[in-house]
């Protein structure tokens, strides 16, 4: 049964509740981080890798080998998470989680003017704030503007039934996880307007195109289930998850190497992180092709025995910068208010009167 939260700006809903990309809501961030930073798993999928390198400024390889991203089973294909650290007692937070004090802004003031003019300016005036003692003020994140897609949509997150080969989506829908939201900043939106400012539709696209990729290869029976009905490669179980996880390491791949090197170090580049994203992709793919042909396995033996044929993957078009990965706006159902300059006017007759 769904947790129910009372909250000033929604009333008593579900927590989690399935809403409509355009209905009305209220939301504002509260800068605090704790609904969305602590005890929160955070899923990273190989964009998301891609897009981290630059917040580090380190190369995809060194990010999992310290273990700043980890990576586990789930449903069938392997699926990277953020790291956490030790917050309060009983309660852990993101790796990238920074808290800020008044106190530690007015320190940063004097210690790096420049970050600390680069602060929300609710978190710069905490530090001539007259309060005695020291409290919090906000949660920032250490990765911010290439955080994850599941940071930046927060508290919606875009869900898809189906990823079709050529870019086509069926059953997208919008899932709000949670009530966060300070009622005395909260202001009215729709859950599309706040995806929109976050500029989340570059990583839904590249999400796609995995997703797809991760259809592709489940289908070739490079999946990891333990269903006895899945027709699994004969494969030993390292193997199959150095397969699915090249597909996070874009630095290992000699291609992006000789194209694309120390492409990490740039702050931002994201044409750079889309070709790099579209060519470790298509790399996976021509491996498992590559792998099926040296096994001379029939792929229609393997997989899920009766599904449906998963064609290779149109990467080009699931990447296309001009793909809308969720629906367009309902057009209106009703006709607009009529102005008054609007009004039918009777047609001009000539005058007759006599002069």
């Amino acid at each position: 049964m769904a947790q129910h939260a009372s909250h000033a700006a929604f009333g008593k809903q579900p927590k989690h509740a399935y809403v409509q990309w355009d209905e009305a809501v209220q939301w504002g961030c509260s800068l605090k981080g704790w609904n969305c930073c602590v005890d929160k798993g955070i899923a990273v999928r190989p964009y998301d890798l891609v897009r981290l390198r630059h917040a580090l400024g380190r190369p995809s390889n060194e990010i999992t080998s310290d273990e700043t991203v980890t990576f586990a089973w789930h449903g069938g294909l392997l699926i990277g998470s953020l790291a956490h650290k030790p917050y309060t007692p009983g309660h852990v937070a993101c790796t990238f989680f920074e808290e800020m004090t008044n106190v530690g802004a007015r320190a940063l003031r004097e210690s790096d003017p420049d970050a600390f003019a680069a602060l929300p300016e609710r978190v710069r005036a905490a530090a001539d704030a007259p309060a005695k003692g020291e409290y919090r003020v906000a949660g920032l994140c250490g990765a911010h503007q290439n955080r994850p897609e599941v940071c930046r949509a927060f508290p919606y997150q875009r869900e898809v039934g189906l990823v079709l080969a050529d870019g086509t989506l069926e059953d997208v829908r919008a899932r709000r996880v949670n009530l966060c939201g300070s009622c005395a900043l909260s202001t009215p939106t729709t859950p599309r307007e706040v995806v929109a400012t976050e500029d989340v539709a570059e990583y839904w696209r590249a999400n796609d195109a995995f997703s797809a990729v991760a259809s592709y290869y489940r289908s070739r029976g490079a999946g990891n289930f333990d269903d006895p009905r899945y027709r699994r490669l004969p494969l030993p179980q390292a193997d199959l998850t150095q397969l699915w996880a090249a597909m996070y390491l874009p630095d290992s791949d000699p291609v992006v190497r000789e194209r694309y090197p120390e492409q990490w170090r740039a702050p931002l580049d994201i044409e750079g992180d889309r070709a790099i994203h579209a060519l470790v992709l298509e790399h996976a793919l021509d491996r498992l092709d590559a792998l099926l042909a040296q096994l001379g396995v029939d792929s229609a033996a393997l997989g899920t025995k009766g599904a449906p044929d998963v064609p290779r993957p149109q990467l080009d078009r699931l990447l296309d910068p001009s793909r809308e990965p969720i629906p367009p706006a309902a057009p209106l159902t009703f006709a607009p208010e009529r102005r008054v300059d609007d009004a039918p006017r009777p047609e001009a007759t000539a005058d007759t009167s006599a002069a």
